[in-house]
């Protein structure tokens, strides 16, 4: 039997159509994330403030979901490099290829949320009646969030690797316990941190990602006021526009995805600026 051959063709990609392919990503994401549908949205008392809740149980999972989608890498096959979404854009916004004009709200959201992303959950008191086990939990965000997303994600009977992370972290707090007793007590997990505190953060987890879909939107808008040029169709009569490529981007998904990232910053986000309400700052 002749030996098979595997081989993997190489994306020849240049470093701005790889920022154009994560701008337009994180767009995505973001917008599925935060929206009228996944999200009903509350003013206080005629002000700037607002208090997000989530449509139903189902929609609050799907924004699990997709949320451990951007704080993950994307596919290294198609881009090349290290870090999920939001530390690339952080990156963008240090060093920006698409121009230096209105990156700072994009840089400054992106900082936000990852600064608030990385602190300790210090006292988020939780019961574990799985371990019988009543404990002061110190936890990063990013790590419910992650461990909550997965659980939304995936069946009981693909949940090892998430117990494994609750056996760690409540090792990181002095207690241990085997691996079958961390899959049972995955579910108590869950209502404490996915069905509870994930609730709470619910508006200001908008708030951040709603800051950056703006902050992309201002950076690549710039880029579509200069690049866009329009011309008059005789034959079908009417005026049609088309997009100046910058001399980096040559291949076709490269070409493909700076059309898409040009025509949705077209108009501003859906989703208007809002502050978050200190009540749903104080805890956890």
């Amino acid at each position: 039997m002749a030996k098979q051959r595997s081989y993997q063709e190489k994306l020849s990609l240049s470093d701005l159509e790889i920022e154009v392919i994560v701008l337009k990503a994180s767009l995505d994401l973001i917008d599925d994330m935060v929206n009228r549908e996944t999200m009903c949205f509350y003013s206080c008392d005629n002000s700037s403030e607002a208090e997000v809740k989530f449509t139903t149980r189902i929609h609050q999972a799907y924004f699990s979901i997709l949320l451990v989608d951007f704080l993950s890498s994307p596919d290294k096959k198609l881009l090349r490099g290290c870090g999920n979404y939001l530390q690339r854009l952080d990156a963008i916004g240090e060093s920006p290829l698409l121009g230096d004009s209105k990156v700072e709200a994009l840089s400054g959201a992106v900082k936000s949320f990852r600064r608030w992303l990385e602190e300790k959950e210090i006292n988020v008191q939780t019961w574990f009646p799985a371990l019988n086990l009543k404990i002061d939990l110190a936890i990063e965000r990013q790590q419910f969030i992650t461990i909550c997303g997965n659980m939304s994600k995936h069946h009981f009977t693909r949940q090892t690797r998430q117990a494994e992370k609750l056996q760690k972290l409540l090792k990181e707090n002095d207690y241990c316990f085997p691996i079958d007793k961390c899959l049972m007590a995955l579910e108590d997990f869950y209502t404490r941190f996915g069905e509870d505190i994930l609730l709470y953060h619910a508006t200001m987890l908008a708030k951040f990602l709603n800051d950056i879909r703006w902050g992309i939107y201002e950076y690549a808008h710039v880029e579509r006021v200069r690049s866009i040029a329009s011309r008059y169709d005789e034959n079908l009569e009417l005026t049609r526009y088309e997009y100046c490529y910058p001399k980096s981007i040559s291949s076709r998904l490269g070409e493909t995805s700076y059309w898409d990232l040009m025509n949705a910053v077209e108009k501003p986000p859906s989703i208007p600026r809002f502050e978050v309400n200190r009540l749903l700052k104080e805890h956890y």
